[in-house]
């Protein structure tokens, strides 16, 4: 779509995207991002990156994508504006080597889950930091993306009135999850954690 008017402006979709604080991963795009397909909301499947492959960061939301950039990205729906940064999360830790205790995620993965009992899924719980955060306009957690095997499927988007946690429910056999928050202030931060 080239035509500007035709596209969601970024402070509706983040109006929009931030009107829910609990996720719940559907089951296509679940079992698509397990088995490398694409789905409406994920970008095509690449081979899986190598350790000395390139991220890419979209510069209109700050999505970080760990194959390939897309042409669309599946966050903000901006066409082609990832640039090469690949060191984004060894300069976090080295410019604030104090820093991972209160911004790297923290993953728990149950089994089973006793909410969503009636449904086959894995109850996943995230906050950000060992010790929580700072809840202040200028230093908090603005997202958190989370992967399923090297997939994009979801953003949490926090702000200086809530704690950085969240609680959603994986429907299908992804092996992995991975989370990616973004400090306003220190950057980003990854952990990842078996499912």
């Amino acid at each position: 779509m080239n035509d500007a008017s035709g596209r969601l402006k970024r402070r509706e979709f983040l109006g929009a995207a931030a009107t829910g604080a609990v996720l719940l991963a559907s089951r296509p795009a679940v079992a698509a991002a397990a088995k490398g397909k694409s789905t409406p909301t994920t970008p095509s499947a690449h081979k899986l990156p190598s350790a000395s492959s390139a991220l890419y960061v979209c510069e209109m939301c700050g999505h970080v994508e760990f194959r390939d950039p897309p042409e669309f990205c599946p966050v903000c729906h901006a066409e082609e504006q990832f640039n090469t940064k690949s060191s984004i999360f060894t300069d976090a830790l080295a410019k604030w080597k104090d820093g991972e205790a209160k911004h790297t995620p923290v993953i728990r993965v149950q089994e089973k889950s006793a909410l969503v009992s009636e449904v086959p899924c894995k109850e996943v719980y995230v906050r950000v930091g060992k010790t929580m955060h700072e809840l202040e306009k200028a230093n908090h957690i603005h997202f958190v993306d989370f992967y399923l095997d090297e997939m994009f499927f979801t953003r949490f988007f926090a702000s200086p009135h809530m704690q950085p946690a969240v609680v959603f429910f994986v429907v299908g056999d992804a092996a992995k999850i991975r989370a990616v928050a973004y400090c306003s202030k220190h950057g980003f931060w990854k952990a990842e954690a078996p499912l």
